[in-house]
């Protein structure tokens, strides 16, 4: 069973533009772990309907979904994040999250991560001569 509960599928999903690149990348990576899509979903848990729009790039997973997948695939939430054409904005994520109405718990998911990624990019900028 999943570490964590099944989400409303309203509050896992960004309708985007095609995501071909996220798309096979998050696929290739399943198989490379040999998963399969339900094995997935559940390592994340979402439906196995949620990681097929994923994989075929018509929607992108919601941002608190993310780091599951991420952890789930073995991989950074910076590079699925960078591999995902996700909306850039004028403020902050957690601000963007407040305004447009997200649940409390995906602000708080959104806090936590905006403040890791905060973190690790001043480390990168002090390495930088």
């Amino acid at each position: 069973m999943s570490e964590f509960k099944s989400l409303n599928r309203s509050l896992i999903t960004i309708t985007m533009p095609s995501n071909d690149k996220f798309a096979a990348f998050i696929t290739r990576r399943r198989k490379s772990l040999g998963l399969t899509a339900p094995q997935l979903a559940e390592k994340v848990g979402v439906t196995k309907s949620n990681v097929s729009v994923w994989e075929s790039g018509k929607y992108l997973p919601n941002l608190n979904v993310l780091e599951r997948l991420a952890r789930a695939l073995a991989v950074g939430y910076e590079e699925l994040l960078a591999k995902g054409n996700y909306p850039r904005h004028e403020v902050d994520p957690v601000e963007y999250f407040r305004r447009n109405g997200y649940p409390k718990e995906a602000v708080a998911e959104a806090e936590l991560l905006y403040a890791k990624w905060e973190r690790k990019r001043s480390k990168q900028g002090r390495r930088r001569p």
